[in-house]
């Protein structure tokens, strides 16, 4: 039997035909000469299957709990330079975008924070994330730029995050003394069922 390779289920595969090869040259199955004989084989093999295939389960609920996704909504607190601190709404999409909301400034002076995002290690992730923004008149005026690490809890229930944003004016050049430096927490937002606490 020829192994495939291209999926899970093909590794699984693979590793049935070596247990079966394994039996047949070892005389445990065979060519039937009794029906009772092949009653025996039949189980024989299916034990074979049933325990490769709990292995990999087994292997496969091993690395989703020691992995955790960001995909989902989170609530942020966000702590920028000296008092600027606010709070947010934050969604991961499974595409790889992101789409954030919060309270820096009025919503009539900037956009819905939207970005991207992408997984660099166990639990790690880094994202890039932009915001168009206004004067008190309703002019454009350029457009935020936020980048950053983010760290998830060992549960998937929290994460921590750090990083830089700046400001682009409508030529596309750093606003000087826009620079700076954030760190921020988050909590994942659940379904609420029943009333509300």
């Amino acid at each position: 039997m020829k192994p495939i390779r291209s999926s899970k289920s093909g590794m699984l595969f693979s590793c049935v035909s070596s247990r079966v090869r394994h039996l047949l040259h070892t005389g445990l199955v065979g060519p039937p000469s009794t029906s009772y004989g092949n009653h025996m084989r039949a189980i024989g093999l299916l034990i074979v299957l049933l325990g490769v295939l709990g292995s990999v389960v087994a292997r496969s609920q091993v690395a989703k709990e020691n992995t955790q996704s960001v995909i989902g909504t989170w609530r942020l607190n966000v702590y920028g330079g000296g008092d600027f601190n606010f709070v947010g709404l934050e969604t991961f999409h499974q595409d790889g975008s992101t789409t954030e909301l919060d309270t820096s400034v009025p919503s009539s002076q900037q956009t819905t924070g939207l970005g991207v995002w992408e997984t660099t290690g166990k639990n790690t992730v880094a994202w890039y994330q932009e915001l168009l923004e206004f004067d008190s008149s309703g002019n454009p005026i350029g457009r935020t730029r936020v980048n950053g690490t983010i760290t998830l809890s060992g549960n998937g229930e929290h994460l921590t995050g750090v990083g830089t944003w700046d400001e682009i004016d409508n030529n596309g050049n750093v606003i000087p003394g826009s620079e700076d430096t954030y760190t921020a927490t988050a909590t994942r937002m659940h379904v609420v069922k029943g009333p509300l606490p």
